[in-house]
């Protein structure tokens, strides 16, 4: 047996929901920093509140 055995992935199911959700996260703050920058003209800003 040798001494450090290492599993191999029989098929890449898990590599592919990874790099799906990964692509969901990054799609999703890329649609809010665009939305953000055109509905508020910048990305991060503090709020303000009206008196």
């Amino acid at each position: 047996m040798r001494p450090n055995p290492r599993r191999i992935a029989v098929n890449d199911l898990y590599t592919a929901l990874l790099a799906l959700a990964t692509f969901a996260v990054a799609a999703t703050a890329i649609f809010v920093a665009v939305k953000c920058l055109s509905d508020y003209g910048t990305i991060f800003k503090v709020v303000e509140s009206a008196r």
